[in-house]
């Protein structure tokens, strides 16, 4: 079955930002985007510690993702949140997601 993906164009915006948080345990999270034909990845940097403490806001400076080599900002194909080094855990947990908000220069950002 041949699916196709319709390209997102954020080229001219200036930032994303994913408020997230865990209803239990703590992990590393990074925000992401997959961009062009190829499906390159740019992302939010080194990871930042999410838990069930309260909402953590992980960003994306687009004008520095769209400097890597591959980064198209008009074919963006998923923008995306990814868990690593998960601890103290019961075994499950649930990632809240408050808010993604793109921004163009300039914007006010809380």
């Amino acid at each position: 079955m041949d699916k196709k993906t319709k390209n997102l164009n954020i080229a001219g915006l200036h930032t994303i930002n994913a408020k997230v948080k865990l209803s239990g345990g703590a992990a590393k999270a990074r925000l992401f985007i997959k961009t062009g034909a190829g499906w390159v990845w740019s992302d939010s940097g080194a990871p930042l510690t999410v838990d069930s403490s309260g909402y953590t806001t992980l960003s994306i400076s687009l004008p520095s993702a769209a400097e890597a080599e591959g980064v198209d900002l008009i074919a963006v194909k998923t923008i995306g949140i990814k868990l690593e080094g998960i601890t103290n855990g019961e075994g499950t947990a649930k990632l809240y997601l408050q808010e993604v908000m793109l921004a163009a220069a300039g914007s006010d950002i809380d």
